[in-house]
């Protein structure tokens, strides 16, 4: 990061795929020899179907901004895929409805006029509000949110013109599907949709921002 080679949501995702192989290689492991690893030794473990789902994890993704932007001499900006990382987490006070937030950090690539441009767009956001949870086993769960947050673009310059260098106000849900691997370790699968201030200055419509990634977090 320090010599520009990477971004903080890369590392952040760097980590999150790392953890998440390793729990993988550990499960498969398990699934093939059988008598060893953490997969024998908790199968036989019993979960509470209406337990209070709380958590804390980090989780990493992929960002996809839709739309076209029409620029000043006939210049079109898109959006391309990028990355997304963070801390997630929630408190609950029953097994279906609790409060918590979230903080992340991520980069979208930029293409201007079709062409693929060497600065990226980097946002910087935090979120908190209502968790929502129900219970489709013991071990599974679905679930969902209403967030309201900040987010701020970085500046990212263009050969025309430089996008971002703001901040504002955004509204978040999304769709969650949790697997609890152990008592105390759950993984999960997400689709975030988000409506956020857009990162050109004379744009005035929201822009719309969604993320589709995994996370694993520790269940309290």
């Amino acid at each position: 990061m320090a010599n520009n080679k990477h971004w903080l949501s890369d590392v952040l995702a760097g980590a999150g795929f790392g953890i998440l192989s390793t729990e993988l290689g550990y499960y498969l492991a398990d699934l093939i020899f059988k008598d060893k690893g953490f997969h024998s030794f908790h199968s036989q473990e019993s979960f509470d179907r209406l337990r209070f789902p709380s958590f804390i994890g980090i989780y990493m993704g992929f960002n996809l901004a839709p739309g076209t932007y029409l620029l000043p001499d006939h210049y079109r900006l898109k959006f391309s895929t990028g990355s997304n990382a963070g801390i997630e987490g929630a408190w609950f006070f029953s097994p279906y409805i609790g409060i918590g937030g979230r903080f992340s950090a991520g980069n979208m690539a930029v293409t201007l006029n079709n062409e693929g441009q060497n600065n990226a767009l980097d946002l910087i956001s935090g979120y908190a509000g209502t968790y929502f949870s129900y219970p489709l086993s013991s071990r599974l769960q679905i679930g969902s949110k209403l967030l309201v947050g900040y987010n701020y673009f970085t500046s990212c310059k263009l050969p025309t013109m430089t996008i971002g260098n703001k901040g504002g106000i955004g509204m978040g849900t999304g769709l969650s599907f949790s697997f609890q691997a152990k008592q105390n370790m759950a993984a999960k699968l997400f689709f975030d949709y988000n409506l956020i201030h857009p990162a050109i200055q004379s744009e005035k419509k929201c822009m719309q921002l969604m993320t589709l990634g995994s996370s694993v977090a520790v269940s309290f």
